[in-house]
């Protein structure tokens, strides 16, 4: 039992409902010390595997929720930038505003 002795808390966590079902309590009546360390081992590599997995998913995740972000950052720059030409334009030549707006009124 030596190589299960330097656990970390998460994996003690993940092998106590193993050590409490039944099924390890029969395996462990028939079974070896070094049968059932290895079983152990065994349960404690699947838990690391999953915990893998979900790694993964939640970087996955991560990457895809900063790649939308990063998206709508850059969408209202655009929005903003725009905004702020509009404004400027229609400071430099506010006579070209009221152009457009008589020529909308008389229909062209």
């Amino acid at each position: 039992m030596h190589k299960l002795c330097r656990l970390k808390g998460d994996e003690i966590k993940a092998l106590v409902p193993v050590v409490q079902s039944q099924e390890y309590a029969e395996y462990a009546k028939s079974h070896s010390q070094e049968d059932v360390e290895t079983y152990l081992l065994e349960e404690l590599g699947l838990y690391r595997h999953r915990q893998e997995i979900e790694d993964l998913r939640y970087l996955a995740n991560k990457e895809a929720l900063e790649q939308i972000a990063s998206e709508q950052r850059t969408e209202t720059v655009e929005k903003s930038s725009s905004s702020l030409r509009d404004k400027i334009g229609k400071w430099l030549h506010p006579d070209r505003e009221n152009d457009k707006d008589k020529s909308e009124e008389k229909g062209e």
